[in-house]
């Protein structure tokens, strides 16, 4: 595709993301029902089971004594005059154009899966959100395949490119390290909403957890979020999207702000500030992978979900 229909392209993407996030910020409670709030609830149960709040705030400290350090070597690298390295400058075989295709067909084929089972058991709605979630790397290997490349060239331009410890110990570091940013965007968050009047809503899986907080939900809902869907979303947002918008975005940092823009948009307004941030890490550690890897943001998107959701089932379990 040219260069012009790119940029429509990533000038639509943002536009619906912007469009989508207005369209949040005007709902409102039917007349009569209290506006829900998340955060009021999370903070309730938290109250009321002293072993996870103090599970919690260690790990808050142990969130912060990593945000400090990383920060402190970042700063100290700069300092230095340490350009953090950019590997992944040169434009993919593909642009934004092809990842609205893509995106587009994975929604609809998300969209059908929920459909089909509206009507099934618990555990049968989350198999049907992991199973539609493969759908995204498969349209994506499908797609660059169709785009030229090789089976082991769309890998490696994808960022998978085989296994390191350094990469799962910088997906490690990292899913501690963000986590003062996050708790203080969660709060932003929730500050917004109750100016605005708008709902404020958990996450739809841990919605579910916590409408059936047994053993087995648990452990399904556990392979989802911190397997399945790092897996496919890396591949899709990190891998797919955020490179296509390096063609359109020359600045590094101007891309990884709009592909996170757009990951969080997409869990509503009430997510938009903590998955906005957390999605800029993941962007990070594969923007700066001098590995071309995405196996750090995949094992940071991980580790951060499991440990969301290990919390929400300590809280909601009987």
């Amino acid at each position: 595709m040219s260069e012009r229909v790119e940029r429509f392209f990533t000038a639509l993407l943002l536009a619906a993301a912007v469009a989508f996030t207005y369209q949040n910020a005007l709902v409102r409670p039917k007349p009569g029902e209290p506006r829900e709030d998340a955060d009021a609830r999370q903070r309730a149960l938290i109250e009321q089971r002293p072993h996870v709040a103090l599970a919690y705030e260690l790990w808050q400290v142990a969130g912060l004594t990593a945000f400090v350090g990383v920060s402190g070597v970042l700063v100290a690298r700069a300092r230095r005059g340490v350009v953090l390295p950019d590997p992944l400058r040169d434009p993919p075989p593909w642009g934004v154009g092809d990842f609205t295709l893509v995106f587009v067909g994975n929604l609809a084929l998300q969209m059908t899966a929920a459909l089909a089972t509206r009507n099934s058991s618990p555990l049968g709605e989350i198999a049907g959100i992991a199973v539609s979630s493969m759908a995204a790397p498969v349209l994506v290997f499908g797609w660059v395949r169709l785009r030229g490349a090789s089976g082991s060239s769309a890998y490696r331009e994808l960022g998978l490119v085989g296994f390191s410890i350094k990469e799962v110990a910088r997906g490690a570091v990292g899913s501690i390290a963000l986590v003062p940013v996050a708790l203080a965007s969660q709060l932003a968050s929730a500050w917004l909403c109750r100016r605005l009047d708008a709902p404020l809503v958990e996450h739809p899986l841990l919605v579910k957890l916590e409408h059936n907080p047994d053993p087995r939900t648990f452990l399904v809902l556990l392979v989802v979020v911190s397997v399945i869907a790092p897996f496919s979303e890396e591949i899709l947002f990190r891998g797919y999207l955020l490179r296509a918008l390096r063609r359109t975005i020359p600045s590094r940092a101007g891309a990884l702000l709009a592909s996170a823009f757009f990951f969080g948009a997409l869990h509503g307004l009430s997510n938009l500030l903590p998955i906005g941030w957390v999605g800029f890490v993941f962007g990070f550690l594969f923007l700066s992978s001098p590995r071309r890897s995405l196996l750090g943001s995949m094992v940071c998107h991980g580790l951060f979900n499991a440990t969301q959701l290990a919390f929400q089932y300590a809280l909601v379990a009987r």
